[in-house]
């Protein structure tokens, strides 16, 4: 890491604040009205589409009628299911992402939490020099369940793809004053929940064996994200190690 001498760190700070004052319609913050224009990308077929089986797995492909697609221009979309706030899918989601914009297959990612046909502007986080350093940064957000897979796509991505909102946004806000309004309610839900979960651990203490503690602490750890994904099912195989997984997880085990 590069120390730069306090003096520098001020100008270099007051330059960013005065970057971010910049009107909005200044061309570098420019916002289109028109929609969103999507990259153009080479002819491409499903058929060819692979995901690496460290990343996900394609479950499900269905095409349209030939007849409705004469000319071979009907879009192709391709769904990536989310989980949220679990570090690990997040990561894989964005390599994901960045997978098939190395492939040729995409040309517009459509994300969930932004407003619907606004792009994302990630210039100043890509424009940053040190890319290792950015990776870094960025994988300790991913730990902390504060990044999106979309949004560290869009900022890593060293392709033309773009990156827009899909959110009615009028219905989103709602959502948000909804969850708002109950999160005023969370110390008094937290304190009843704490109170019931230390009775309910009284009886499992008597009830549980030490192999079904042992997995519940494991299930607790991977919700409160001190655990990842891959130490749950290790320990859930290893108390049935008979049971065949899927071929799918069985690449993970």
């Amino acid at each position: 890491m590069i120390h730069l001498p306090m003096r520098f760190r001020r100008v270099i700070a007051a330059i960013i604040v005065l970057t971010m004052m910049l009107p909005q319609n200044t061309p570098a913050f420019a916002k289109p009205s028109t929609p969103v224009p999507v990259t153009a990308v080479p002819p491409f077929k499903l058929e060819q589409l692979t995901i690496p089986p460290d990343l996900g797995t394609i479950v499900e492909t269905s095409r349209d009628s030939p007849s409705n697609d004469v000319k071979g221009t009907v879009p192709s979309v391709i769904l990536i299911q989310d989980a949220h706030a679990i570090p690990e899918a997040q990561r894989n989601i964005a390599r994901i992402i960045n997978h098939l914009e190395n492939q040729s297959a995409v040309g517009l990612v459509a994300v969930e939490g932004a407003p619907q046909g606004k792009p994302l502007d990630p210039f100043l986080l890509k424009s940053f020099p040190d890319k290792k350093r950015l990776k870094e940064i960025l994988g300790h957000y991913f730990s902390s369940a504060e990044i999106s897979g979309a949004t560290a796509a869009a900022i890593l991505s060293e392709g033309d793809t773009q990156y827009a909102g899909v959110e009615d946004w009028e219905i989103y806000q709602q959502g948000i004053e909804h969850y708002l309004k109950a999160r005023d309610w969370q110390p008094e839900l937290l304190e009843w929940s704490k109170k019931e979960k230390g009775a309910l651990d009284q009886q499992k203490s008597k009830l549980y064996s030490q192999e079904l503690l042992d997995l519940e602490r494991q299930v607790e750890a991977f919700y409160e994200n001190h655990s990842g994904l891959l130490e749950l099912l290790t320990k859930l195989h290893s108390l049935a190690p008979s049971v065949k997984p899927e071929p799918d997880l069985a690449l993970l085990l």
